[in-house]
């Protein structure tokens, strides 16, 4: 059983709110235990946020030099896709087959710096295939938010910071 820890501002620490665990839901085994994050941890995790959008090391670096730590990105979900699938499905009891999908549109999401720049700049040609609909990626290109409901939350992530790499 591994005890998770959780990611607040560069670090890996033990959340400050209550023991849990983490079960199997197909036979209630138990996958980790963790704390879980207090409202402090949040909202610490909110304003490290705010400070790493705000700082320019990210900001205001060149559309090439995200695009390449986004191919990074893409490159070690990839390099462990097995890997993850099977801590997804184990988590929340997806098949592993769709657990897998989502792990590669996780990378592909990441992928999508370079698509955007590709068809300069027009991310409704910049769609990979398998998106049924290319206006999450037309309200990632113009920085607002948008409706993918269906994608992973990572997915939503990295198609917003690749929407801000194509001009």
């Amino acid at each position: 059983m591994d005890d998770l820890k959780i990611f607040i501002g560069g670090q890996w620490r033990h959340g400050s709110g209550n023991p849990m665990q983490s079960h199997f839901p197909a036979d209630g085994t138990v996958n980790a235990a963790l704390n879980a994050a207090s409202l402090d941890d949040l909202q610490e995790a909110v304003e490290a946020g705010e400070r790493a959008w705000r700082e320019p090391a990210w900001r205001g670096c060149l559309p090439h030099v995200r695009a390449k730590i986004l191919h990074k990105v893409a490159d070690l979900i990839e390099s462990r896709v097995d890997e993850l699938a099977q801590m997804q499905s184990r988590d929340n009891g997806k098949p592993l087959a769709e657990a897998r999908g989502l792990v590669l549109s996780a990378a592909n999401g990441a992928l999508l710096c370079r698509r955007l720049r590709a068809a300069g700049g027009r991310a409704a040609d910049a769609a990979p295939a398998g998106f049924a609909d290319a206006e999450p990626l037309r309200a990632a290109r113009r920085g607002g938010g948008h409706h993918a409901v269906e994608l992973a939350d990572c997915q939503r992530d990295a198609e917003g910071r690749a929407g801000h790499c194509g001009g």
